[in-house]
């Protein structure tokens, strides 16, 4: 009988899973800031005041490895969180009697 490897479709994941999970449900967006400026780190790796215009990292890992390739210190990571809300309306049996 032959198997198959059902990993071999798998796509490595970069940093802490549970990390990851959480923030693909709960985070939307996620950033650096100099704690005595209250700049954020911009795209172009300068420091701005506009939020908007700050690199938006997907994890809080990925944000702390880039703080730690630019050597940054004094910073602090910002998370914007949009939470999700569903709502369940139950109905009664659709199907004809």
């Amino acid at each position: 009988m032959e198997t198959t490897d059902h990993h071999s479709d798998a796509v490595p994941f970069h940093g802490n899973r549970n990390d990851r999970q959480f923030l693909s449900f709960i985070a939307t967006k996620v950033v650096i800031q100099e704690i005595a400026t209250r700049h954020y780190l911009s795209v172009d790796n300068f420091w701005t005041l506009d939020i908007e215009g700050a690199t938006s990292f997907t994890t809080r890992s990925a944000a702390l490895e880039q703080a730690t390739n630019l050597k940054l210190q004094d910073v602090q990571l910002v998370l914007n969180r949009e939470v999700k809300e569903w709502e369940v309306f139950p109905i009664k049996s659709c199907a004809s009697a």
